[in-house]
């Protein structure tokens, strides 16, 4: 038998204006509300039993329903920042599957069951292009790299010949420049033609797969069945956590890079390098710009960090003084 769960908003102005506990409106649904979150679109999605809902926050009038998402958990949910998106993710033992949609419409945006993956290891969200990567296994079991238009939901390309190993993995965000965008592996640099998918050049940088936090240990006698929700919690996590970046400032003709041991930069057109690296002694936390150039913050140096390297810990390593540089950019 189904029962009515109900959605109770109450507002500041409400609270501070006439210093009663009054609600501005209220929400039925016909089965029980797991979670809410408000979206950067301003769109209050309501996960329930039935399905996800689009809700106006100002007024409770439904937006959109998806029927196809059934009790969908909030472990499955990541917004796409700055977006009207948000991506929907499952993870099995074998499996695992994105599903974007828009919260404005409450369209599916795209569908990496659909587009041929029957597993993702990484999501990259292009901002300039608004576009989202995906790189994951494909029917064949091999791995596949595709690009994917947010605008329509079309498959832009897709291609096999940049990861023939699954030894080989992504571990930044993407630099987008004018004529295409960069990607680094744990052993490459690599530019990528934005309309194609092809390879312009390679530069053999070797960098770090970045390690995800552990999940919390579940204690008690249920503590098996909380596997499958571990593994949703981590499905996101996974696709998207990174452990290197690129970065531009004013002159777009060159681009930034940094590791967990290093920060360069490179000329955009050939991929020469012009600096001399500046070793870090650990990983980048922040870096920010003035007039005279660059100030790099780096994190507490860990065990793995003082194996590597034989220096002091992290901390300010001063201003980098080169006419170039970008905004400011957080690990």
């Amino acid at each position: 038998m189904k029962y009515l769960s109900s959605l109770l908003v109450i507002t500041l102005l409400s609270v501070v204006a006439f210093a009663q506990n009054k609600s501005d409106w209220t929400k039925t649904f016909p089965s029980k509300v797991k979670w809410y979150k408000i979206t950067d679109a301003g769109v209050l999605v309501v996960g329930t039993t039935d399905g996800l809902y689009g809700v106006n926050p100002s007024d409770g009038k439904e937006l959109w329903k998806d029927d196809d998402i059934e009790n969908i958990k909030e472990e499955n949910y990541d917004p796409i920042e700055g977006t009207p998106y948000i991506v929907l993710a499952k993870k099995g033992l074998t499996k695992s599957s994105n599903k974007i949609v828009d919260v404005v419409t409450g369209k599916e945006v795209a569908n990496t069951k659909t587009l041929g993956l029957i597993q993702v290891t990484k999501r990259i969200y292009l901002m300039k292009s608004n576009a989202v990567l995906f790189l994951g296994l494909g029917t064949n079991g091999k791995p596949v790299l595709m690009k994917i238009n947010l605008a329509d939901g079309s498959k832009v390309w897709e291609q096999q010949k940049l990861f023939e190993k699954n030894s080989e993995q992504i571990v930044s965000e993407a630099g987008e420049v004018k004529d295409g965008f960069f990607i680094a592996t744990n052993k490459n640099i690599y530019k990528l033609n934005a309309q194609t998918g092809e390879i312009m050049y390679t530069v053999v940088m070797k960098s770090d797969l970045p390690v995800a936090a552990p999940p919390k240990k579940q204690k008690g006698m249920f503590s098996a069945f909380n596997i499958g929700k571990q593994m949703d919690a981590t499905a996101n996590e996974l696709a998207t956590i990174t452990s290197a970046d690129f970065f531009q400032k004013d002159n777009m003709d060159v681009i930034y890079f940094w590791n967990q041991d290093i920060l360069t930069e490179f000329n955009v057109a050939d991929g020469k390098e012009l600096w001399k690296r500046v070793e870090l002694p650990s990983p980048v936390t922040n870096i920010l710009f003035d007039s005279h150039g660059m100030l790099v913050a780096t994190a507490e140096k860990t065990k793995e960090d003082e194996a590597k390297q034989s220096k002091g810990g992290g901390g300010l390593l001063g201003k980098i003084k080169r006419a170039g540089a970008g905004k400011k950019n957080r690990a």
